[in-house]
């Protein structure tokens, strides 16, 4: 026989006296690429033609009992357990409660289409030891996050002074040289003037119009030298080419600054928020995964929804947990959880 299209077997009893039926069969296994669903069958013995989830059928005039009994697995969540499914006119309903990839309590409702059992769905809540982990995670990571962000501002602290001693420096020594060539400049034409000054009357004509284009183009270069010489001494000036790097790397550093004032800021105000202590800092009100819609969990990653109360307000959160690695799940919520809390 076939029942909601999967083959299988089943004897019913009808008894008039008493007004009901009573039926007891089988299911052919059931295997999909979601889950498993077998059994034994009647003769509670593996191997044999009836093997498969049990058909408990009672129906009276004051209650309906439709049943099917089986062993249940779920491989990629490392799921496997005693079963007993709620038959409807289409498909089958279930509800367990049991720990997923050997770790952590869920509790699974889900639906089967007994026309197509490839149709399936199960929502997967995590229970409080799984939540409770997640949030103490998230915690001592906000609070390593904002120490990290504390010593990478003192760090930049102390590369910005350093940058700007040597850009001062390089200034002071750019002036240095400036001033220098601007004194020889002026010694050149003083030699210039004294040459033609000790020249024979009838000779200083000739003389002066040969060094005077000398002198007119050095106290140019002199006029230029001390406009230079002015900017230098300008703050915040970049005109040393020696210091413009250093400069750009000041500038460099007060962005990166700025986002690790960043982290300190928003984890320091979620930590803290309302004063309600550090166990209540992040509440997570919920973490589910929903099997059927999601793609399957491979090598213990698994698709999760996280909704957590942080800075008085909920957030929703889809994230792909390393059951076999927390701590660098964990890690990896975090940051995602930091870029939407408001400064």
């Amino acid at each position: 026989m076939q029942l909601f299209k999967v083959a299988g077997g089943i004897d019913i009893t009808v008894s008039k006296d008493s007004l009901r039926l009573i039926g007891k069969g089988y299911l052919k296994n059931i295997v999909t690429p979601w889950f498993k669903l077998t059994g034994p069958g009647l003769d509670r013995k593996l191997g044999t033609a009836d093997d498969g989830p049990v058909i408990d059928i009672d129906v009276t005039a004051r209650a309906q009992h439709f049943y099917a009994s089986g062993r249940f697995e779920i491989p990629f969540i490392q799921l496997v357990r005693d079963v007993e499914l709620n038959l409807l006119p289409h498909g089958a309903t279930f509800r367990l409660e049991d720990k997923i990839f050997g770790k952590y309590t869920a509790v699974i409702n889900g639906r089967i289409n007994m026309q197509n059992p490839l149709d399936f769905y199960a929502k997967v809540e995590m229970r409080q030891d799984f939540k409770k982990m997640v949030q103490q995670g998230l915690v001592e990571r906000f609070q390593v996050m904002r120490e990290e962000a504390k010593k990478k501002i003192a760090g930049i602290d102390a590369q910005i002074t350093q940058g700007q001693q040597s850009v001062k420096s390089g200034a002071q020594a750019e002036v240095r040289k400036t001033e220098e060539k601007i004194r020889r400049l002026k010694s050149d034409i003083d030699d210039l003037k004294d040459d033609c000054d000790h020249e024979k009357w009838y000779r200083k004509a000739d003389v002066w119009a040969k060094v005077g284009g000398q002198t007119i183009a050095k106290g140019a270069e002199i006029a230029s030298l001390e406009s230079y010489k002015e900017g230098l001494i300008k703050p915040g000036s970049k005109a040393v080419t020696g210091t413009m790097a250093a400069s750009q790397k000041i500038g460099e550093l007060t962005k990166l600054k700025q986002i690790a004032q960043k982290t300190v800021d928003v984890t320091t105000k979620t930590l803290e928020y309302g004063g309600r202590g550090l166990a209540a800092a992040l509440s997570i009100k919920s973490v589910y995964a929903e099997l059927g819609q999601a793609k399957p969990a491979v090598d213990m990653v698994m698709r999760l929804n996280l909704v957590i109360n942080a800075q008085g307000q909920d957030h929703t959160i889809g994230f792909d947990f390393n059951f076999g690695n927390p701590r660098a799940a964990i890690l990896e919520l975090a940051i995602q959880l930091l870029s939407k809390l408001p400064e």
